[in-house]
């Protein structure tokens, strides 16, 4: 129930995620959200604003972030601590992160996960982060600088493999593996 609640999103797309028994909400307007079991949706002191949320491996993902730090990074991505929505403060002893990518232009349009790692998506571009442990957390690498996704929606979560709508005009779906 959201009714007597302010939020500001407009036009910007709600999106969610399942952490355990949490609902997970962003916007890219207000900062993440969260409900327990059945609760009231409520910010999340310290989390990032974000544009796309996505779960894996104990970790709350989120992409596209804005932050008190670094301010708006459309290519900025951040997790919580391992196994805990509710911190989000970097740290190497609870393992919460945050990066940009940057190897190719443009802002992170989507991102899901791919069995227990997760995939960044540009709208040419996409990148595979594979869990490193302290003190890089985790690690985006390149998987293709010419394939990505148009947005968090062309991307479906189809179980430990994902399908994905391209960019480019041949409409050519991709199935990493």
């Amino acid at each position: 129930d959201v009714s007597g609640m302010d939020y500001t999103g407009g036009e910007n797309r709600w999106r969610f995620c399942q952490f355990g028994n949490a609902t997970i909400a962003s916007n890219g307007a207000d900062p993440i959200q969260e409900s327990i079991n059945t609760g009231d949706f409520a910010s999340i002191d310290g989390a990032p604003v974000a544009a796309i949320v996505e779960v894996t491996s104990g970790f709350v993902f989120a992409f596209d972030t804005t932050d008190d730090t670094s301010g708006h990074q459309p290519n900025g991505w951040a997790c919580c601590a391992l196994y805990d929505q509710e911190d989000w403060t970097p740290s190497e002893a609870t393992q919460a992160a945050t990066g940009i990518i940057i190897d190719t232009p443009g802002k992170i349009t989507a991102g899901r996960a791919l069995g227990t790692n997760i995939v960044a998506y540009k709208k040419d571009s996409m990148y595979y982060g594979t869990y490193q442990g302290p003190p890089v957390i985790w690690a985006f690498n390149q998987i293709s600088p010419i394939v990505g996704a148009p947005c968090h929606e062309a991307v479906l979560p189809i179980g430990p493999p994902s399908a994905h709508r391209g960019s480019r005009s041949s409409g050519a779906a991709c199935r990493p593996r």
